[in-house]
């Protein structure tokens, strides 16, 4: 007899994921709220045992949301330092939820863990200097790397987490003013990214080889992160 596999989730529908999936990705500023504040309430439906990626997506969307809202209504109030420690607690939780758990279990550094999930190395040297980083051109990089986490986080978490739903069935109709399940597609410049990301991630892959060979991957390494940063700094 085929056992069935019970999980636990903090939605109660394929349709308010699908809601909150849209709106946390959306470019309006209403929707991204909306979809932080069904987190909140996923956090209350599961005691804040909410997996790692919503958490780390949440607090980069935060990030960005604060600075919007005082970009678009031009809050003297909201200075650099503020919307750096933003920008800088959401890296820091990015790395903490995402790639610590796998240096803890497979003991190796947290730059070796990035490395093996495709997370460029100047992501941690971020969280390590961002705690001092009070200047605009610190906020600027951490725009950036707000952005290109994100989009790891939407290929890597929300887009197969969203396959793994589709695989257990169609959904059903969805409820009046609901939102239907539509395949994503991407911006061209994400799928830029995603594609020097992946090229990253294959070429990271190879670390077991000989030195010759290892030197060209490393050089090839660099080439891409170089293509993904100079990609960050044109799109956003």
């Amino acid at each position: 007899m085929a056992t069935t596999e019970f999980r636990i989730v903090p939605y109660y529908s394929r349709h308010e994921w699908e809601r909150v999936y849209q709106n946390l990705f959306s470019r309006a500023i209403l929707d991204q709220a909306a979809a932080l504040r069904n987190i909140a309430i996923w956090r209350s439906r599961l005691y804040a045992r909410v997996p790692r990626a919503i958490e780390a997506s949440a607090a980069l969307v935060g990030a960005q949301l604060n600075d919007a809202q005082a970009h678009s209504s031009g809050r003297a109030d909201a200075s650099i330092e503020d919307l750096v420690r933003l920008y800088s607690s959401a890296v820091v939780r990015f790395v903490g939820d995402i790639l610590e758990p796998i240096r803890e279990k497979e003991q190796i550094s947290t730059k070796e863990a990035g490395f093996k999930l495709g997370v460029p190395d100047w992501i941690v040297d971020l969280r390590n200097t961002s705690a001092h980083a009070t200047s605009s051109q610190s906020l600027e990089v951490l725009r950036s790397a707000c952005n290109l986490l994100l989009l790891w986080l939407r290929v890597h978490y929300w887009e197969k987490e969203r396959e793994r739903l589709d695989r257990q069935g169609p959904p059903s109709a969805p409820p009046p003013g609901g939102v239907a399940p539509s395949a994503t597609v991407l911006e061209p410049e994400e799928d830029r990214i995603c594609r020097l990301l992946e090229e990253f991630r294959a070429a990271a892959s190879g670390r077991k080889c000989s030195r010759h060979k290892m030197a060209a991957i490393k050089e090839k390494c660099r080439g891409l992160l170089a293509d993904i940063a100079a990609e960050v700094e044109r799109d956003w």
